[in-house]
């Protein structure tokens, strides 16, 4: 499946289905993609916050009709992610990934949270997952060579780039000083 370049077509390809998570590595665009694409399916827009992030039992109450649900920090469970919905897999450039993680501090300490959800997730892939120091390229690995493959579930990737082309983008010039939630 291609890279979907364009937010508008995003956009067309999400309103057939009443549940949208949009996933990925962190620091990818998950929280604005999902929040601006909420606002323009006139669904409701579920921060992974409001179910703790790692919460998949408090993620599952979340999962109904009309929402977009924020959720790279579950991105180790997309073949648990419920089939009438659609997965947006967030694509984006690994070096605006690393510097957004070490903007915000959020490295150091995150990725070792991640790591072990991996490693309890993909016990087979102990030595892969080992070898990784940062969590995108471990994240764009296992959706590339061993989940996206078992999906029973529809997915687009979407360029994160894309969303330029939404009301409400700002340029990266004027993100230097965001802090890690914020998308405006």
């Amino acid at each position: 499946m291609a890279i979907i370049e364009k937010y508008q077509e995003l956009v067309d390809k999400c309103k057939d289905y009443p549940i949208v998570y949009v996933t990925g590595p962190q620091r990818s665009g998950t929280t604005f993609c999902a929040n601006i694409l909420a606002r323009d399916l006139q669904y409701k827009w579920v921060d992974e916050s409001r179910f703790s992030n790692h919460s998949f039992r408090r993620f599952k109450g979340y999962c109904k009709d009309n929402h977009v649900i924020q959720c790279p920090a579950l991105s180790h469970r997309v073949l648990d992610f419920d089939s009438k919905g659609i997965i947006v897999w967030m694509k984006r450039n690994l070096q605006d990934v690393l510097k957004s993680e070490d903007r915000i501090n959020w490295h150091p300490i995150e990725f070792e949270v991640e790591r072990k959800k991996y490693l309890d997730t993909f016990p087979n892939h102990k030595d892969k997952i080992q070898n990784f120091n940062r969590s995108k390229p471990m994240k764009d690995f296992f959706w590339e060579n061993v989940q996206k493959d078992y999906l029973n579930i529809e997915y687009v990737e979407f360029n994160y780039e894309g969303l330029r082309e939404s009301s409400g983008w700002v340029d990266k010039e004027r993100r230097v000083k965001f802090k890690s939630k914020q998308i405006k």
